[in-house]
């Protein structure tokens, strides 16, 4: 019947998957494909897309796209009541600005990520959050999670 809401949401899910993988490339095919499937109201897929994008771009540069992409997502999801998306923008973006080396920033988006998990009780994600707060306050223990470089 040509419903492709779901295909552009799993593809703008797995486009964030590759990333944590480091796989920039496939990444960005996914997202591509997200964005020629999602509706223009789909709101779950337009802020998965950015923020997508905004990782992708991260990890190639230049920083100020992917911040402003990382934003346009961050305010997205405020249009809605998903705590968790909310407070994945929000790790998103501090991982944009952590990447960027805009630490301050990068550490307030992780600390209102943080607060949205909490409130929601979504213990994995805040556990993510709490850790990417303490690297940015001891560099040099990266994890995996982190934006790819390359």
């Amino acid at each position: 019947m040509g419903e492709q809401g779901i295909q552009s949401t799993v593809a703008a899910a797995l486009a964030h998957a590759l990333i944590e993988q480091g796989r920039l490339d496939e990444a960005e095919e996914s997202v591509s494909a997200s964005e020629l499937a999602g509706a223009e109201d789909d709101i779950s897929t337009q802020v998965l897309d950015r923020s997508a994008r905004a990782r992708i771009q991260a990890g190639r540069g230049p920083y100020d796209k992917a911040e402003k992409l990382a934003r346009d997502a961050v305010a997205l999801s405020e249009s809605t009541d998903d705590l968790n998306m909310r407070g994945d923008t929000l790790r998103d973006l501090g991982d944009v600005l952590s990447a960027g080396g805009e630490r301050t920033g990068a550490s307030a988006a992780l600390e209102s990520a943080l607060e949205l998990y909490e409130s929601k009780g979504n213990t994995v994600a805040a556990a993510t959050a709490r850790r990417r707060l303490t690297e940015l306050s001891h560099p040099g223990t990266a994890s995996e999670t982190d934006v790819p470089h390359g």
